[in-house]
């Protein structure tokens, strides 16, 4: 059974040696925001130290994959250097 996890409208899941990581943000057409980067960011560094993970599957929750970023927000919270 696969154990599903979702923080910052990021969904992530393992199915054997796949890390699969879902935009769950539909009503904003899975708009990125600087939150969802970190999260993405946090588990892209999780799977790079787990030897088992042997693939990583970018996908959506929705029909929308994603619509880029998210304008108000980088506006209200510009990303930092690094």
């Amino acid at each position: 059974l696969m154990s599903t996890h979702l923080v910052d409208d990021i969904e992530t899941s393992r199915d054997g040696a796949t890390l699969i990581i879902k935009f769950a943000r539909p009503a904003k057409k899975n708009a990125l925001t600087i939150a969802m980067y970190e999260r993405m960011n946090a588990v892209m560094a999780e799977a790079a130290a787990d030897k088992s993970v042997r693939a990583v599957v970018f996908a959506s929750t929705s029909e929308t994959f994603t619509a880029g970023n998210d304008l108000k927000d980088f506006l209200e919270r510009p990303p930092h250097a690094g």
